[in-house]
């Protein structure tokens, strides 16, 4: 029974015996998956795209630069690089991180996922927004 309740803790020779149920990673990576979303994915919210090609008759706005979708860009390859250290650096016995670097690896391979995700729709959009804005100025109505 003692083994049975100390299968999850891990011991290092310099540090103290630390014990983390599954559910309690799976709470820590659902967490971290959250926070991310939480804090990021601009594109998705705040890039609007153009409207369908029946209602372009009249004057429309939507955006037509890359700003945020680049954001996005940039925090999918920081979010990339670090579950990246995460899964070489911080996995090694000796490192402080250890005992927390597959949450922080799994937290990043969603969140640069994510990140991505809403890069890839909020180019796709700026680019539809900006060909349909051209179009409406070559048939004068803009």
């Amino acid at each position: 029974m003692y083994l049975a309740a100390r299968e999850h803790c891990s011991t290092n020779w310099n540090r103290p015996m630390t014990c983390a149920h599954p559910v309690s990673r799976l709470v820590r990576v659902a967490w971290l998956a959250w926070l991310t979303i939480a804090t990021g994915s601009c594109s998705l919210v705040f890039v609007h795209g153009p409207p369908k090609a029946s209602d372009r008759i009249t004057p429309f706005t939507c955006t037509e630069r890359n700003t945020l979708p680049a954001l996005d860009l940039v925090a999918a390859g920081l979010t990339g690089a670090l579950a990246f250290i995460a899964a070489t650096q911080w996995s090694k016995p000796d490192s402080y991180y250890y005992y927390a670097s597959d949450e922080v690896a799994y937290g990043s391979v969603a969140g640069s996922a994510l990140y991505g995700l809403s890069a890839f729709v909020g180019f796709r959009k700026t680019k539809d927004c900006r060909q349909a804005t051209q179009q409406l100025r070559s048939q004068g109505l803009q």
